[in-house]
């Protein structure tokens, strides 16, 4: 799927429900702390506990490409739909190396044009 990053709007009840589905899929039918938001994040995801937590609680975007980048190892490209981006169809099959060594790019591009900022973990 490519999706369209100019036309997008950020929409916090989808994000929110989306990071919060995520987290119960990850947390499971764990009982106490196991798989507690700060394992998920910090270990599983690899972000701040403060910055997950902020994203399950109040829906907060996210603000660093790291950030991105990270849920996007994680979770693909469904991410991009998650944070309101439109998708715009099929990668051809002939294409599909050059769109996954460009996916970076992509993303950098992505998240500079929403003023996200840039900073590798």
């Amino acid at each position: 799927m490519v999706y369209n990053c100019f036309v997008d709007k950020f929409n916090r009840i989808k994000w929110k429900a989306w990071i919060n589905e995520k987290y119960l899929d990850y947390r499971g039918n764990a009982i106490g702390n196991d798989h507690s938001i700060t394992q998920y994040a910090e270990e599983y995801l690899g972000i701040p506990e403060q910055v997950v937590s902020a994203w399950l609680i109040k829906g907060s975007e996210p603000r660093k490409y790291a950030y991105v980048s990270a849920l996007i190892r994680k979770y693909g490209l469904e991410v991009f739909e998650a944070m309101g981006a439109e998708p715009m169809g099929i990668v051809p099959p002939d294409y599909l190396v050059d769109y996954l060594l460009d996916l970076e790019e992509f993303t950098l591009k992505w998240v500079g044009d929403r003023g996200i900022e840039v900073e590798k973990l």
